[in-house]
C-alpha cells in the first residue's frame, strides 16, 4: 500500500511540476497580440515579416566541363516581405522556371563548389527572378534565394 501511495504521489508532483514550467514559459514568452499590435503600429515601422515560398520541383540540369558533364540538382526558395512578390513568383512560375535553368546551365561547375562562388550563384538567381518580377508585374521583387539543397556529381 506504501508503494502505491509514493508513486501516485510522485506521479502528481511531476505532473504539478509540468504544468507550473508550461504555465511560466508561455507567460513570459511572447507578448499578447494586442500589445504586440500596439507596439508596431507606435514604432511606426511597418516592416511585414519574411514570407518564403519553395520553388518545387527541384531544377535539374547538366554542367559540361571540358570533356565531363556533371549533373547539378538545385532546391531553391525565394525570400520576400511582400505577399503580393510571392503571387507574382507563383503567377509566373513557369517564365522563372525557364530563366534559372538556362542561368545554371551557364554555370561553371568550379563555381558551385567555391563558397564565395556559391553565395554569387544565389545573388545572380535573385536578380534572373526580379528582372522577370520587374517586366511581369511592375513592382514587386524578391528579396533573395535560398539553397534549400544542392548536389552536384
Amino acid at each position: 500500500m506504501n508503494k502505491r501511495i509514493l508513486i501516485i504521489g510522485g506521479v502528481v508532483l511531476a505532473l504539478l511540476v509540468q504544468i507550473g514550467l508550461a504555465w511560466f514559459f508561455w507567460s513570459t514568452s511572447e507578448p499578447a497580440p494586442e500589445t504586440a499590435d500596439a507596439e508596431a503600429g507606435a514604432a511606426g515601422t511597418g516592416s511585414e515579416k519574411a514570407i518564403y515560398h519553395n520553388l518545387r520541383p527541384p531544377f535539374v540540369v547538366t554542367l559540361p566541363y571540358g570533356e565531363r558533364q556533371f549533373m547539378m540538382q538545385a532546391d531553391l526558395a525565394v525570400v520576400a516581405h511582400q505577399q503580393a512578390a510571392i503571387e507574382a513568383v507563383i503567377r509566373h512560375g513557369p517564365l522563372i522556371r525557364a530563366r534559372v535553368i538556362t542561368y545554371l546551365t551557364d554555370l561553371d561547375p568550379e563555381r558551385v563548389q567555391d563558397k564565395d562562388g556559391k553565395q554569387g550563384i544565389l545573388d545572380g538567381l535573385t536578380g534572373v527572378i526580379n528582372d522577370v518580377l520587374k517586366t511581369e508585374s511592375a513592382g514587386v521583387a524578391v528579396d533573395t534565394v535560398l539553397f534549400n539543397n544542392l548536389v552536384m556529381q
